[in-house]
């Protein structure tokens, strides 16, 4: 009886349960030494994910001289599998040397969800030369991570060939391509995965719709979407209007969102991340008065944002307004403020180059006890850098507080030089950074060219572009820019010729300050 009661706690991961069992079974000179005994324990280990526990009793198995088989080495392929570890999972197929199917799928599926595609392909491949046949499960898990990684081609190469084997993974399948769909914004793929889940006789969900809507790059496109559904009597729900209002604020159409999180609200189909994500689109578009508006609305409804969508909420506040008003509400709630969300605050102060108000927040940080990190500390030195503080004096505290400066920290310094005019120091800030070990960036270099470029020192900032191709760094639009702005400032067309032809020959795309540039040179 002990041992059906230890597969039951094997068959829900309860792994307190299982070892409770399985310790009975061992004091029993019976069924100590059986291996379906050690196999059951193996497969509550393998069920929870755990490999530590499944290699830990695998060991105690050789140990012990207990018999091992086939389902020992599968269970240890699952158990690898299921903490996604791939590189675990393949050592141990390898030891086990079977012709089933069932592990060489758990080994697709363990490299699949780890988005290692490559791997997943070569086992798949291995089973059709070993004439085994890949299960559905495997066929969705790789086609799932084809979609995830943009490659909408690629999977749609495995559902064809799921098809084939009639091996298809059912709507499950369809819907990780429509989501794909939606993260790609490929509104045309999503209509032919519609059409062909339908020629499949599968009738599309609210989810494939919702994630189909997602998919949608305009009003028209969502407006088609939701035609079709009406003809199918598909009714939005909450995840759906979800979807079009951010959608919506993904094109800037706040009055659109506003229509449709009213009906979800009249619908009674609007929920806490419906609300969050009408508050979002006013807080990326700097609307204050919106967002706070909204906020209302929500509390009016009893529902109350957690630390998760609040973080969120702060973290796309491009208005430091709304993003410290947003942290006082959190406040408010009883929610207590992380790292996280009070860098999120300094990174706003920052782009506005507030150091006054960012100074004070590090201070309310630490009488909070939330410990600054590196990235609070590069956001606060960024409001110095673009706020013209004392930013030397804030990179000195930020040492005195044993936080290593890294290169973000040295390109803000390296920033803050340039924009007064003052290369030389632009530069020994780029000595320092590389004596200790720490490689300069594409910004770095950029930063230290727009110090040449403000002196009007072209030939100077000329050779940075140089120094930049030499460490293998992209030359990007921004750096070009900077270059030409300053030949067109001192009429260095000869250098602004020299750069144009290379530019073009690196197919760099001018932005519409290079076309300026450019046109003032009458070079366009």
């Amino acid at each position: 009886m002990t041992l059906a009661e230890l597969n039951k706690a094997a068959e829900s991961a309860n792994l307190t349960e299982a070892r409770r069992h399985f310790q009975q079974l061992l004091a029993d000179p019976k069924t100590s030494s059986k291996t379906v005994v050690w196999n059951t324990l193996l497969k509550a280990h393998a069920n929870a994910g755990d490999l530590v526990g499944a290699e830990r009793c695998f060991r105690e198995m050789e140990q012990k001289g207990v018999r091992t088989n086939e389902k020992t080495y599968g269970k240890l392929v699952e158990a690898a599998a299921k903490a996604a570890e791939p590189d675990r999972a393949e050592t141990w197929l390898q030891c086990l040397g079977s012709d089933s199917p069932v592990p060489y799928n758990t080994m697709i599926d363990a490299c699949a969800k780890a988005n290692d595609t490559q791997r997943a392909v070569k086992w798949l491949q291995q089973m059709k030369e070993l004439q085994l046949r890949p299960s559905g499960i495997a066929y969705h898990a790789l086609i799932n991570a084809f979609a995830q990684a943009g490659d909408l081609r690629g999977a749609l190469v495995w559902l064809r060939e799921a098809s084939e084997l009639g091996a298809e993974g059912g709507e499950a399948t369809f819907l990780a391509l429509l989501m794909g769909c939606a993260r790609s914004a490929r509104p045309d793929l999503a209509k032919e995965w519609i059409q062909e889940m339908k020629a499949q006789g599968l009738t599309p969900s609210i989810k494939c719709y919702s994630a189909a809507l997602g998919s949608a790059r305009s009003a028209q496109q969502a407006a088609q979407w939701l035609r079709e559904m009406r003809e199918s009597h598909t009714e939005l729900d909450t995840e759906g209007y979800t979807v079009l209002i951010h959608g919506c604020a993904e094109r800037g159409e706040l009055q659109e969102a506003e229509k449709w999180m009213q009906e979800a609200l009249t619908s009674k189909k609007s929920d806490l991340q419906c609300f969050a994500t009408m508050v979002n689109a006013y807080a990326r578009a700097t609307a204050v008065e919106g967002a706070d508006r909204w906020l209302s609305v929500m509390e009016k409804e009893h529902l109350r944002p957690n630390e998760v969508i609040y973080g969120s909420l702060i973290s796309s506040s491009r208005d430091a307004q709304l993003a410290e008003r947003l942290l006082q509400r959190m406040r408010d709630s009883k929610l207590v403020p992380n790292v996280v969300n009070y860098t999120a605050v300094l990174t706003a102060y920052g782009r506005r180059g507030d150091f006054h108000k960012a100074t004070e927040l590090l201070e309310e940080m630490r009488q909070a006890e939330v410990v600054p990190n590196i990235i609070s500390w590069n956001a606060l030195l960024d409001s110095f850098v673009k706020g013209d503080g004392n930013a030397t004096r804030c990179l000195n505290e930020m040492v005195q507080t044993k936080m290593e400066p890294n290169v973000v920290s040295f390109t803000s310094m390296i920033d803050y030089h340039s924009r007064r005019a003052d290369p030389e120091a632009a530069e020994l800030w780029l000595l320092r950074m590389r004596s200790l070990h720490l490689r300069p960036s594409a910004v770095t270099f950029t930063a230290v060219l727009k110090g040449y470029a403000k002196t009007g020192q072209v030939d100077e900032a000329a050779k940075v572009l140089r120094r930049m191709a030499l460490s293998q760094l992209p030359l990007d639009v921004v750096a070009w820019t900077g270059l030409l702005s300053a030949c067109a400032a001192a009429k260095r067309w000869d250098v602004a010729l020299c750069a144009l032809r290379w530019m073009r020959q690196l197919q760099v795309s001018p932005n519409q300050i290079t076309h300026q540039a450019l046109k003032r040179m009458g070079l366009r």
